[in-house]
C-alpha cells in the first residue's frame, strides 16, 4: 500500500482498546474515515469471535458497507494474499486482527462503478 500519502487518516498504528475493540488489531493503511474504520474492524472481530470463515467475514463486510456506504466494495480477507487494486479516492482500508494464535488480514476498497 502507499505511504506517501500524508493524510491524516493514513495510519499505522495498533490498537489495544479493549472494549471498543475486542481483538488487537493493527491497521496498516486507512483512506476511510475513522468511523468507517471502526465499522469494519467491529465487523469482523464480531465474526471472527463466533469462529466463521474468512468468506463469511468478507460477505458480512461487503454487505455491510454497500449498503451503508453505496458503491460497490471488495473485501479480501485471509492469512497471506497479494494483490494490485484500483480503487476510488478515499475508499480502501488495510489491517490485520490477531485472533488467537493467528492474524487475519483484511484488504478493502471501494472499486468504480
Amino acid at each position: 500500500m502507499p505511504d506517501g500519502n500524508n493524510n491524516d487518516n493514513n495510519t499505522s498504528s495498533t490498537v489495544e482498546n479493549q472494549e471498543e475493540h475486542p481483538l488487537p488489531h493493527k491497521i496498516h493503511h486507512s483512506d476511510l474515515t475513522k468511523e468507517q474504520t471502526s465499522q469494519a474492524v467491529s465487523i469482523s472481530t464480531d465474526h471472527l469471535k463466533n469462529n466463521v470463515t474468512s468468506k463469511d467475514i468478507a460477505v458480512a463486510i461487503k454487505r455491510q458497507f454497500e449498503e451503508l456506504h453505496g458503491g460497490t466494495w471488495q473485501v479480501l480477507v485471509g492469512s497471506s494474499f497479494g494483490c494490485s487494486i484500483t480503487h476510488e479516492t478515499k475508499a480502501v482500508l488495510y489491517f490485520e486482527l490477531t485472533a488467537s494464535s493467528s492474524v487475519v488480514t483484511v484488504l478493502m476498497f471501494k472499486s468504480a462503478e
